[in-house]
């Protein structure tokens, strides 16, 4: 019946509502009840109300209750649009100013908003039917901006008896333009072997929600961080400050996009990006980043989303710019030559790229079961490394890459629930790329790595991998720490309950189970040990179990969580004797820590 009422008011039937019909049910059949003089039609009647008894059924009939008021089932069309951007306690009385764009008028007081953004983001024209659609989509667009905290849109009939003509008053009470943010991070890492590591950081953040008067937000943020090796001396280990920017344009800027946007079901950003960032790694290397894209972020859902509630995303990123500037120190060039393919990885670049990105979260109607499928796809230097210049020959890298996530939630009636997760990347560089250097390997900083709060949880963060090497974890002229990889399987399992609450805040606990690793793709990247094979996955994938307990405060979690190694494919030297060993570590020798803000992965 909701559906029904919707309907109508979707074609052009403003006032039609749910009262107007009602649904008659006959569980009789009158034609039965008809007395027949012809015994073989009685035979017959008597057979149809055997079968009726033994699988009865009844007819439905939606029916129009009587109507006291033409105007409830009247279609409405849509007249004069009126947008007042600027509406505050003290703008009556002052003197306004009024602007007509295509079918929109738009009346300011201080001037403060251009008047042609409304026209893309008011989804209504003149003289078009009704559609309730168009008014909710226009009412979650103009609430999701950003540049006004009160949206209100009136839609009025005229009151001429007879009139099917709809006026529309949209009236925005503004946002405070401008919202600086400030927060302090701090974080510690344990271990007998890599030293004990104390790091912090701070953010000083800036948005305006209004920029150049376009109802565009335009975000800053400056960052810095620095990391300290306890054990070696106090000395600093890592410093790095960025600075991120972005502008958000509520329209699809593009030539031609007009009659795009105005047939797109959902929402449509273009966005705009510049970063830069500088990481001081001690005694290793200075790296410099240099990062800018544009692109667009689209978001829909589909019109009849009552049993699955569906939501789609799609970024798309045409061109991403990145540069990295590596200025090697002496003990990275040390540990290059002890290690000639190392110096694969450690090489600066230059990145030419479309970037795509897909989201698709759904649930049952119910809720109790929440799925979310996301892909990324990256492609650099395929067109780029077609034109001819010496910069690109020698800084471009040539690659595709592409992975893929996928997380279920399961609610259960006792408040417990239980969450899987998937995740599939592989990045590769091709072949054809002009530097012989850059061909073995994906960059670094394009490549992936597992371990840490929100990944396998019984490694610390980069210390997993590549397949079942063995390498040491202390920074020394034969080894780093870090590791990475081009290949990536990751697969968690946790079931998590309710334990109970400690001043009014609700404690849970949760059980858990991470199994995974990263690899590298080609053999002149690395050892055989680190190159995936599908004859060896059963050796190589790790597998690491734990407990957590999770104090909600609302407004966010933070997580502990504490991991067991089941099974170690990549220990330190000093722990070889247990690698590939189901439960060979004593307990607290291969066990980690983990300390996050929010739930793991997905949810």
């Amino acid at each position: 019946m909701d559906r029904l009422v919707d309907r109508y008011k979707n074609n052009g039937y403003l006032k039609f509502s749910r009262d107007l019909i009602y649904a008659l049910w006959d569980t009789l059949d009158i034609s039965l009840l008809t007395p027949s003089l012809d015994p073989f039609e009685q035979i017959e009647q008597l057979e149809q109300i055997k079968q009726r008894r033994l699988n009865p059924t009844a007819n439905v009939d939606i029916r129009l209750s009587p109507i006291t008021d033409s105007s409830k089932i009247m279609k409405y069309y849509v007249g004069n649009i009126w947008v007042y951007p600027d509406v505050s306690a003290d703008s009556t009385g002052r003197k306004r100013k009024e602007d007509v764009f295509g079918n929109i008028t738009v009346v300011q007081h201080y001037n403060k908003f251009k008047p042609q953004i409304f026209t893309p983001n008011i989804y209504f024209k003149r003289g078009e039917l009704y559609d309730q659609r168009k008014y909710i989509k226009t009412l979650n667009r103009l609430n999701t901006l950003g540049s006004w905290r009160l949206v209100d849109i009136q839609q009025n009939p005229r009151e001429k008896e007879g009139q099917d003509t709809l006026d529309f008053l949209v009236k925005l009470t503004p946002a405070k333009k401008y919202n600086f943010t400030t927060n302090f991070e701090t974080g510690y890492n344990q271990s007998a072997l890599a030293g004990n590591f104390l790091g912090w950081g701070v953010n000083f953040g800036v948005q305006n929600r209004n920029f150049l008067r376009g109802a565009n937000l335009a975000s800053s943020n400056l960052r810095y961080g620095v990391e300290f090796n306890l054990g070696q001396g106090s000395f600093v280990q890592t410093q790095q400050i960025s600075l991120r920017n972005s502008i958000s344009y509520p329209r699809f800027i593009f030539p031609g996009h007009r009659n795009f946007e105005s047939k797109f079901p959902g929402t449509i950003q273009s966005v705009l990006t510049l970063n830069g960032a500088k990481t001081d790694r001690n005694f290793l290397f200075n790296l410099t980043t240099i990062n800018s894209s544009w692109g667009y972020e689209f978001s829909w859902a589909p019109e009849n989303n009552f049993r699955n509630q569906k939501s789609y995303y799609l970024g798309v990123r045409i061109p991403n710019i990145e540069y990295s500037n590596l200025i090697k120190k002496d003990s990275l060039d040390k540990l290059i030559n002890n290690n000639p393919s190392i110096k694969n990885i450690f090489t600066d670049g230059f990145i030419s790229s479309a970037i795509i990105n897909f989201s698709m979260p759904w649930s049952s109607r119910s809720r109790k079961v929440v799925n979310v499928v996301r892909a990324n796809v990256e492609e650099s230097g395929l067109l780029t490394g077609l034109i001819p210049n010496d910069f690109l020959d020698k800084q471009l890298y040539r690659f595709l890459k592409i992975d893929g996530e996928y997380g279920r939630l399961f609610k259960m009636k006792n408040g417990s629930s239980f969450v899987m997760r998937g995740f599939v990347g592989i990045g590769y560089e091709f072949d054809f790329t002009k530097n012989p250097d850059k061909r073995s390997q994906m960059p670094f900083f394009k490549q992936y790595y597992s371990g840490g709060p929100n990944s396998m949880r019984a490694w610390q963060l980069r210390r997993l991998g590549p397949g079942s090497i063995v390498h040491s974890f202390i920074r020394d002229s034969a080894s780093i720490p870090d590791r990475f990889g081009d290949l990536q399987l990751e697969l968690n399992l946790e079931y998590r309950t309710e334990l109970f609450k400690l001043a009014g805040f609700p404690i849970n606990g949760a059980v858990f189970t991470d199994m995974g690793n990263v690899w590298l793709l080609k053999k002149a990247a690395g050892t055989e040990e680190e190159i995936f094979g599908f004859s060896k996955l059963g050796k190589d994938i790790a597998i690491g179990a734990g407990a957590g307990v999770r104090i909600d405060f609302g407004f966010f979690v933070i997580r502990f969580d504490y991991g067991y190694k089941v099974k170690d494919p990549s220990p330190s030297p000093e722990n070889a004797a247990y690698q590939n060993k189901f439960f060979a570590y004593p307990l607290f020798k291969g066990s980690q820590l983990q300390i996050g803000i929010g739930y793991p992965f997905i949810f």
